[in-house]
Parts: structure tokens; sequence; C-alpha cells
């Protein structure tokens, strides 16, 4: 009888020591768990100070401010994207300066998103243009604006503005114009550019120029600018592929 008896108690025994320290373990979970409530009863305070922010700018950047026919998108030599906000730039900075420029030229690593065909809101533009870049005009003669054009040539285009022609052969400018024009070493040309690429970025030399514009004009804004415009009259942002840069066998 005794040895069954023990036999009990030692099967007993994990139950009853378990049971011994179940008080200890509700203590120790309980802990965790008060924790989490903290956090969470903080995360609610959060939310509930930045709700009147986060409803202001959701309604600001959700804004619709125009209308695109296409999916606009980067691409090489030549993109949709690139055409629309280079033209864009070169009639914001002739409209701020007064007088015309002879061409545009940006860079594919500034444009960050496409714009969406359908729908254009203000949170299109910024996930477009992040930077705080600002448009500028350099006055610089066609041999020293040759040279930096050569670095479009050789990362294999970038975008341009209407009316700007470049012809590419292994990685150097084959044939170059301006509104049917043949380039012209000693001309005087107006550039409109970023003021990223004015101060050298993307290897991007400007040092010959004569002198640089400042327009005060963020690409970003003038962008939605520009769409907001074109909205007002009922017309939709578009564009094509040109053969403003193409590459030649």
């Amino acid at each position: 009888m005794k040895k069954h008896i023990w036999i009990v108690a030692f099967l007993l025994l994990p139950t009853l020591t378990v049971c011994t320290k179940k008080v200890y373990l509700a203590k120790t979970e309980f802990q965790p768990t008060t924790m989490k409530v903290e956090a969470a009863e903080e995360d609610t305070t959060i939310v509930r100070i930045i709700a009147p922010y986060k409803l202001a700018i959701d309604s600001k950047m959700n804004r619709i401010i125009g209308i695109s026919e296409k999916n606009l998108v980067k691409g090489d030599p030549e993109g949709l994207l690139g055409n629309v906000v280079s033209d864009i730039c070169k009639s914001t900075i002739e409209a701020k300066l007064g007088h015309n420029i002879d061409f545009v030229v940006l860079n594919n690593g500034g444009l960050r998103a496409p714009i969406p065909k359908g729908e254009i809101t203000v949170r299109h533009i910024y996930e477009l243009m992040p930077f705080e870049n600002e448009l500028v005009a350099i006055n610089i003669k066609g041999k020293d604006v040759y040279n930096v054009l050569e670095m479009v040539a050789l990362k294999g285009g970038m975008p341009v503005s209407q009316g700007f022609k470049m012809a590419i052969k292994e990685g150097k400018i084959n044939a170059m114009s301006i509104d049917g024009k043949p380039w012209d070493m000693e001309k005087e040309y107006w550039v409109g550019t970023s003021d990223y690429l004015a101060a050298g970025g993307d290897k991007f030399d400007f040092t010959k120029s004569k002198y640089t514009k400042k327009t005060g004009l963020l690409i970003r804004e003038s962008i939605v600018t520009y769409c907001e415009e074109l909205f007002k009259k009922g017309k939709s942002l578009t564009t094509t592929i040109e053969g403003r840069i193409t590459y030649e066998k």
C-alpha cells in the first residue's frame, strides 16, 4: 500500500510543482501585459494628436490638379516623363525670365516616380520630384555646352525639351540641332536646367558659362502650377516620343 502511495505521490509531484508556480508565472506574465496596454494607450494618444495634421496633409496631397492621357514613365534614350517635365521647365523658365531659352536638359535620376494615366494629384508630383531643386538658366557658348552634352550621349540619353535633337553613336554625339538648325559652336545658347546639374551634379561642367540666372522656382512647384493651369482650361497632360534623342548604328 505504501508503495502505491509513493507512486501516486511521485506522479502528482510535477502537477503540484506547476500548481505552486502558477501564481509566480501569473505575476511574471502580468507585467508585460500591463506594459503593452500602456504602449497601446500611448500610441492611441499619439495618433489622436497627429490626426488633425495628417488630415490637413492628406487633404493637400490628395488634391486633384490635372489629368494625364498616358502613363508617363522614364525611358532611354527618350521617355514620355522626361519629355513632359523638360517641356514644362522650358515654358516655366521663359515665362519667369521674359525671354526664350534654347533648350532644357535634366537628369533621369531626378525623376523618382511616374505620372500615372488618369487623375494627377499633388502627391504624384511630390513622389516624382521629392527634391528641392530649383530651375536655372545658363548662358554658354556652343563649344562649351557641347562638352557638357557629351555626357548626355555617354549616358545614352537624358530628358531634353522639344526642338532639341541629338543622334548618338557608340556613346558619342553624331549629330545635334536646335529647332532644325545645326549646332553652332560659336553661338551663345541659353540652357535651362536644375541647380543640381548647374552646380556640377552628374559630372556636368558648366564652369565656362558666361552667367547663370536663378529663377527662384522649384521644379516640383512648377509642375504643379502647370498641371493646374492646364486643368482649368479643360486640357490633359500629354506628350509623344518624337525622336529628340536617338541611337544610330
